[in-house]
């Protein structure tokens, strides 16, 4: 019985699969990558591409309708185009150097053809969504009329709602009412489909570990608010606005090291430097320990352990950070990103990384984003516990090389 369960949970796993594989429609898995790509070509070159997303009922997700749905869709795009599956019950088609107009024009030729429930657009870059509109309708080289089914303009955009009547004969016009619109609906920013959500396996492990590590350090965490307290007045915790996923601000959690109320513009005029450096004369990311007289007493032994960061622990608990991750940047520090820094927004960030096991003070900041989007791009959880693991090897390594530093500081000064 089991094995018959089995055979046809695999057979049913097979037919969805051939199922969302017709007629050129690619795979969630492949077009995912040709977004990436898509997206890698217009931070390099400002070449902006459009996705229409087409929605699809559940019940005709293995009907007629979508054979002859990715038929029209594979009839009326370009060779340089992409078309496949969104998630589960969307299909995408990636229009290449193409902007708004360009991708409404494409819309409201197939919804001529076959009715679509619900359809969104989005371009990327999305400050950019105007651009090469003049020669570009979503048809290459092409520049022809589209005509509608109700003798509308046939360069204005329409608004398309889906039949009340239960119709579901595709091929019959009569399952749409067009109307004339004096704009086309909201075009969307392609960035918010770029966040992965975090799996299952990443979430139960961030809170188990969570939980362990409130556990293991509490003593630490009591006698740190007793220190802090007594070299320096003001709160125990110091709180800031951090990026996280998506863009999402919130509030970042750490021990206190510096004096209350200091002012950041010194520190923010550092970061832009470390951006913006040229790229033959790229700096290092070294921290301002060794030339800040704000710091507090016990201050640099707290950040040179990492004791510090233990309250983002609170973070992780809330879901706003993982154990693993690229650091969450300030805002400021995010407006001096060039638009393919903000890959390391696809995912959570985290309280350690692939950045700091690899280098971390020694590299650069444009060799730490590459990092952090490389760890983004191939997630799994072996290289989350590898990382996990390699931490407080790293740790204790660059705690013995500080020791080994000062000790030959001091024999030279002797």
């Amino acid at each position: 019985m089991l094995l018959i369960r089995s055979r046809n949970k695999l057979l049913a796993k097979k037919n969805q699969s051939q199922t969302k594989a017709l007629n050129g429609i690619c795979s969630t898995a492949y077009f995912s990558k040709a977004l990436a790509r898509a997206r890698g070509r217009a931070d390099r070159i400002g070449m902006p591409c459009t996705l229409v997303s087409f929605e699809i009922q559940t019940a005709d997700l293995n009907s007629e309708y979508v054979e002859y749905l990715a038929k029209v869709i594979c009839s009326r795009m370009r060779t340089t185009d992409e078309v496949g599956w969104l998630d589960h019950q969307h299909i995408g088609l990636l229009l290449f150097n193409t902007g708004r107009k360009g991708g409404w024009r494409l819309v409201e030729d197939i919804i001529a053809k076959i009715p679509i429930p619900k359809c969104d657009i989005y371009i990327y870059p999305h400050d950019n969504q105007n651009s090469n509109e003049s020669n570009d309708n979503g048809q290459g080289n092409r520049d022809q009329d589209i005509a509608q089914p109700n003798g509308n303009n046939p360069r204005s955009p329409v608004k398309y709602i889906a039949a009340t009547d239960g119709s579901s004969d595709f091929n019959h016009a009569s399952s749409l009412f067009w109307q004339s619109a004096d704009c086309p609906l909201p075009v969307q920013d392609m960035k918010q489909l770029f966040p992965r959500k975090i799996p299952t396996w990443k979430r139960l492990m961030d809170i188990f570990g969570a939980l362990l590590g409130f556990i293991i350090f509490s003593p630490i965490f009591i006698l740190t608010s007793l220190l802090i307290k007594s070299v320096s007045p003001g709160p125990v915790f110091f709180k800031q606005e951090r990026v996280g996923c998506g863009g999402q601000k919130f509030i970042f959690y750490k021990f206190r090291t510096m004096k209350a109320n200091v002012d950041t513009a010194f520190h923010r005029h550092y970061l832009a430097g470390l951006i913006n450096s040229d790229t033959n004369n790229e700096k290092p990311m070294l921290k301002l320990d060794d030339h800040n007289s704000e710091i507090i007493p016990c201050g640099k032994i707290l950040r040179k352990t990492y004791l510090d960061e233990l309250p983002q622990l609170i973070n992780v608990l809330r879901g706003e950070m993982s154990l693993v991750g690229p650091r969450p940047p300030i805002p400021y520090e995010t407006d001096e990103y060039q638009s393919w820094h903000n890959g390391r927004f696809d995912i959570v960030p985290g309280m350690t990384g692939l950045w700091q096991i690899s280098g971390k003070n020694h590299l650069t900041f444009n060799e730490m984003i590459k990092l952090d989007i490389q760890y983004s791009r191939n997630l799994s959880f072996m290289s989350d516990l590898k990382i996990l693991l390699s931490t407080p090897v790293v740790i204790i390594s660059g705690l013995i090389s500080a020791g080994t530093k000062i000790d030959m500081e001091r024999s030279i000064n002797t």
